[in-house]
C-alpha cells in the first residue's frame, strides 16, 4: 500500500469553459481527460456551488445456508446517476436539456418552451473538471437521460435555476459511465481548440488568440511552417501570437513546447 501523499488527492472545479456538456445520442466522446470534445457537445454554462452530485447505488441480496451463514451476495440492482443545478435559463441549450429539444424554439433571443409530459430524450453527457496542481477529472456518459427535472422558486433574492438528474444507461459495450483521471504529472504537448479572430490578413501582423491547453513553456509557434512574428503565453490555456505573412487560404498552426508539437489547427488567411 502506498504511503499517504497529497499528490493523490484533489478538489473538483469546472474547467474554465464550463463543466457540464450535452450532445445528441451517439456523439463521439473523448477517451481521456484532455482531448477536445466533439463540436456536437454543448457546454451548459454556470452550475451552482453544489457542483456535481453522484447518486448511483448498488443493491445485493444476501444468500444464507441452513446454518444462517451468508454464503453469497447476489447483486440485484445497480444504477449510476448524477445531479446538478444549471443557472443559464436564458440559454437555449440549457432549456433543451431540461425540457426536450423538440419543445424549445428560440428566435432572435426569444425562446418558447412547451411542456407536454413526454419522456426527455437520451443523449451524450459529460462532466469536465479540474483540480489543483494540474489534475483533471472527466466523466463521460454515452447514453444518459434526465430522470428528474426540478425548477427553483422564482423569487427576487435567488437566481432562476433548473436541477437535473441524469440516469446513465449501458452503451453498446455494456458500460454506463467512463471516468478519466489525470494527475497532471506527465508533461503534455500543447492542445489547440479554438482561435480568434476567424481570419487573418495575408500581409501578416495580426494578433491571434489561441486557446487550448498546455501552453506553459511554449518554445515556438508556426503558421504553415513559418514562425510567428512574436508570441506571448498568457496562461496555460491562452496564447497570443503575431501572424506572419501568408497567401490566402487555410494554414495549419502548430504550437511546440519541450514535450513536443501540437496537432495541427487550421486558420484562414483572407
Amino acid at each position: 500500500m502506498a504511503a499517504p501523499s497529497v499528490s493523490t488527492i484533489a478538489n473538483a472545479k469546472p474547467v474554465v469553459a464550463g463543466g457540464v456538456l450535452r450532445g445528441p445520442l451517439q456523439t463521439p466522446l473523448p477517451t481521456d481527460a484532455s482531448t477536445s470534445f466533439d463540436a456536437g457537445m454543448k457546454r451548459l454554462g454556470h452550475v451552482s456551488e453544489d457542483g456535481l452530485a453522484p447518486e448511483g447505488e448498488r443493491s445485493t441480496n444476501a444468500v444464507r445456508d441452513w446454518g444462517g451463514d451468508v454464503i453469497a451476495q447476489l447483486q440485484t440492482e445497480h444504477s449510476s446517476r448524477f445531479t446538478f443545478t444549471l443557472y443559464g435559463v436564458f440559454d437555449t441549450d440549457v432549456l433543451k436539456a431540461a425540457f426536450g429539444d423538440d419543445n424549445v424554439v428560440t428566435v432572435g433571443g426569444k425562446s418558447t418552451v412547451i411542456e407536454d409530459g413526454a419522456e426527455l430524450p437520451h443523449g451524450a453527457w459529460a462532466f469536465d473538471m479540474r483540480g489543483d496542481g494540474g489534475k483533471k477529472t472527466r466523466i463521460c456518459i454515452p447514453d444518459g437521460q434526465p430522470s428528474n427535472v426540478t425548477e427553483a422558486s422564482m423569487v427576487a433574492g435567488e437566481l432562476q435555476s433548473l436541477t437535473l438528474t441524469i440516469e446513465a444507461f449501458k452503451d453498446g459495450d455494456g458500460v454506463k459511465v467512463y471516468r478519466y483521471y489525470d494527475d497532471g504529472s506527465a508533461a503534455s504537448v500543447p492542445l489547440l481548440t479554438s482561435h480568434t479572430p476567424s481570419s487573418l490578413a495575408t500581409a501578416g501582423g495580426d494578433l491571434i488568440t489561441l486557446t487550448g491547453a498546455h501552453f506553459t513553456g511554449t518554445t515556438a509557434v508556426a503558421f504553415g511552417g513559418t514562425a510567428a512574428g512574436d508570441f506571448t503565453v498568457i496562461n496555460d490555456t491562452t496564447l497570443v501570437a503575431v501572424s506572419p505573412a501568408k497567401t490566402a487560404g487555410s494554414v495549419n498552426v502548430v504550437v511546440t513546447n519541450a514535450t513536443g508539437a501540437s496537432a495541427t489547427h487550421a486558420v484562414t488567411y483572407a
